[in-house]
């Protein structure tokens, strides 16, 4: 609120007149007191008003204490825009780590196994093939839930939560349920989804061995489930899958990915790397 600001009643006295009739151009005692009475009332009312000089402010960085809530956040630092994955990558967030086991034991950070499936959020368009310029789009959309290779991918922290960029040749299934089941996993690309031949033998003795008891080796041969549409040619088209569901196949020792589908192991093969058939 404004205060208000009374001038002091002064009389006046008029200038004294020099000789030649013209007024003085000296300042009297009395216009002296009378100028520094206004200057006085003049800084009262700038005071009254709340004038003061002003002060430069030195602009500091954002911190975590002003960051807004809705804040898009990229490693724990504030980025423009939300984050879109380019060519044919994939931002996908991470499914929680198992905190305890079934039986209630609570599992420190260490011994948790790390998830390689999650939420896709947002794709890329796909890539541009090298040789023809032909675009070839992204199969993965966003809202799929998907399966990806062991250590693949770059791990980030988005809005403060984890999340991979991964290429879509790296996703081996996608499926449309919350969890992962054999009736709505579908590979991608050239994958195929293979379960694992189990062959027992009776040792000299009697005793039933299992596959993995006769040998070190991996077992590299199984059953088809099911087959991705195929690769994409340098046209943009799916070139045809040489194996089919029912089929039996042989394939290179470590050139598949083993998942876990139910609580049951099987084995996403390259096309790449599948040596026969019967």
């Amino acid at each position: 609120r404004a205060r208000k600001v009374v001038f002091p009643s002064v009389p006046f006295v008029p200038p004294r007149r020099a000789s030649g009739g013209s007024p003085s151009s000296t300042l009297t005692p009395n216009s002296t007191a009378i100028m520094f009475r206004v200057a006085l009332a003049l800084l009262a009312v700038g005071a009254a008003h709340g004038f003061a000089p002003s002060r430069s402010k030195t602009r500091r960085g954002p911190t975590r204490a002003t960051m807004a809530a809705d804040e898009t956040t990229l490693d724990g630092r504030p980025i423009t825009s939300e984050l879109q994955p380019v060519q044919n990558f994939v931002l996908v967030k991470t499914r929680e780590a198992i905190q305890q086991t079934e039986g209630g034991i609570i599992m420190p950070d260490k011994a948790k196994e790390r998830p390689n499936d999650g939420l896709a959020l947002s794709v890329g368009p796909g890539r541009y093939h090298p040789e023809t310029g032909v675009l070839m789009p992204t199969v993965t959309k966003a809202g799929d839930h998907v399966m990806y290779g062991k250590y693949m991918g770059t791990n980030i922290k988005y809005n403060d939560e984890d999340h991979v960029l991964v290429r879509e040749d790296e996703v081996l299934l996608r499926y449309t349920s919350d969890i992962v089941k054999k009736d709505t996993v579908e590979p991608i690309g050239d994958k195929v989804l293979v379960e694992i031949t189990k062959e027992e033998k009776v040792s000299s003795t009697g005793i039933v061995l299992s596959a993995n008891a006769q040998s070190k080796s991996r077992v590299c041969e199984g059953s088809v489930l099911m087959c991705g549409p195929g690769r994409m040619s340098s046209e943009g088209k799916h070139i045809q899958m040489q194996v089919a569901p029912g089929d039996t196949i042989k394939f290179r020792e470590y050139g598949g990915e083993e998942v876990n589908i139910e609580g049951t192991e099987y084995v996403v093969v390259r096309a790449n790397d599948i040596l026969a058939k019967w």
